[in-house]
This record gives structure tokens, sequence and C-alpha cells, in this order.
């Protein structure tokens, strides 16, 4: 890293020299945080996983806030406030091939990292295969989500809908995010194939690096999604088609409403 920032300042003869580097470090600061909120966030969440029902929430933190609830409240398992849910254990394994190949993405590396991180139980995820006897609920152990289990079991991927493509995205856009986008939106597309085996969830992976793409380039929030649905209406992808007519038509009639209200009416997953 030392050298490539030696040679970046080696073409710096004058001030208009200097900004298009400085922006590259500005770019490359944002990716950063971007893997390291995406980590922290799901730390913070894990404690209220998955408890669906807003009453149920609302009762169970009883006036706490949010944020790395101790003790707990999700009621499928139990780990310490602090640690990583499945959802960012496969972000953190994502991280891990893609620094182990120069930040190019190499779906059997990753496919070979993610069945020994989940199925090795030296992680806090228990043996496998699980004892055939179900322990009670919430479990004393992370908790493994049907991709990851398709995935020890010999499938290729769960043909699911659930969130962990754009879960765990962070650590790809910041490996590719100064690359052409077309690349990067494949990368993204073949990393969540290699445990979702889904049209829905690959694209909604691309999307979501696209988002997370244009923000780390500069934009706005607001200006990212809106560059990103129209640049993926001219997609050759109709799945994303779809997703990004559908989110269009979301944002334009929930403008104004109240973040809890947005959420009861697209639902929680």
């Amino acid at each position: 890293r030392c050298v490539s920032v030696g040679r970046l300042f080696e073409k710096v003869k004058t001030t208009s020299d200097l900004r298009p580097v400085v922006q590259r470090f500005r770019m490359a600061h944002k990716a950063a945080a971007a893997v390291l909120g995406a980590a922290i966030g799901d730390a913070a969440a894990q404690p209220a996983h998955w408890v669906y029902k807003q009453e149920d929430f609302d009762k169970k933190r009883d006036g706490r806030a949010p944020a790395f609830l101790s003790p707990p409240i999700n009621p499928f398992y139990e780990i310490p406030c602090g640690t990583n849910s499945c959802y960012g254990d496969q972000a953190k394994v994502l991280l891990q091939s893609l620094v182990a190949n120069k930040g190019t993405f190499q779906a059997n590396d990753f496919k070979q990292r993610l069945l020994e991180f989940f199925g090795d139980g030296q992680n806090g995820y228990g043996q496998w295969p699980p004892p055939a006897e179900k322990k009670p609920l919430p479990l004393k152990q992370s908790w493994r989500q049907g991709s990851i289990k398709s995935l020890l079991e010999g499938k290729d991927g769960a043909e699911d809908r659930q969130i962990d493509g754009a879960a765990k995205i962070a650590p790809l856009v910041a490996a590719y995010f100064n690359k052409p986008n077309d690349e990067m939106v494949q990368a993204a597309e073949d990393a969540v194939k290699v445990s979702q085996n889904s049209d829905n969830c690959a694209a909604s992976g691309a999307i979501t690096a696209t988002v997370l793409a244009g923000i780390v380039n500069g934009k706005s929030c607001a200006d990212a999604v809106k560059d990103t649905i129209e640049q993926m209406k001219s997609s050759k992808n109709e799945v994303a088609v779809e997703l990004v007519e559908l989110l269009e038509g979301a944002l334009e009639t929930q403008k104004g409403m109240a973040y809890l209200d947005v959420v009861a009416k697209n639902g929680k997953s």
C-alpha cells in the first residue's frame, strides 16, 4: 500500500495534479468506513435479531435504546453482545477472501472459506451436522440460516429470497468501487450465488452494491438510489429491472412517511 501511495504522489507536480489523488483517498476512506459500519451495524442489531412484531420489540426492549441490547431480546439464539450475526459473519468471510485474492472475487475460494467458517464448529456455530435432538430456543450459540445450511449440505445454494446477499456486500464494494460498474455488478451477483441460488437475491445484491458504490464515489444517498434505479432500468437482467421499478414505486408512494410506517407497510425480513 505504501508503494502504491508513493507511485501516486510521483505523478503530482501541481495542485491540480493533487486533486484526483485526494479524491481517490477520500473514496477509499468511505469504502473502508462502509465495511466497518456494516460490521458495527450488524453487531448492534444482533441482540434484537428476528423480533418481527413491533409491539413485541417495544415491549421487550422496555424503553432501552435498540442498539447493543443487553440482555438480548432475540428469540432464536443468544450470543455475547457485540458479536456479529450470521449475516455479519458472511461479510467477514467475504472480506477475508477478497484480501487473500488481492481484491479480486474468487467464487471457489469464498465458498471454501464459508464451508470452513460455518462448518468446523470453531466459530460459535456448534457442531455440523447438528445433533438430532432439537435444543430449546433461544439457542446458546450462533444461528446458521437456510442458505448456509444448504451450502453445508452440498447444495448449490438455497433457492430463497433472504437478505444475505445485500447484507454482506460492503467488502465487495470496497474492493470494486474504483473498477468498471459492470465488473462490480457481475462480482456482486457471483458472490451472492455462492450461497443463494436465486436470481432475486443476486439482483438485490447487485442493486445494493451499485447504490453503495455511488455513495462511496461521492453521491448523496438519495442520488445514489435514483441513479441506480435509472441505470438498472436499462439492464438486461429482467429481475433487476422489476426490483428497481418496485423500489421506484415505493419511494414515490411512501415519500414523507415515518420510518416505522414504511417498515410496517413493506414488512420485515
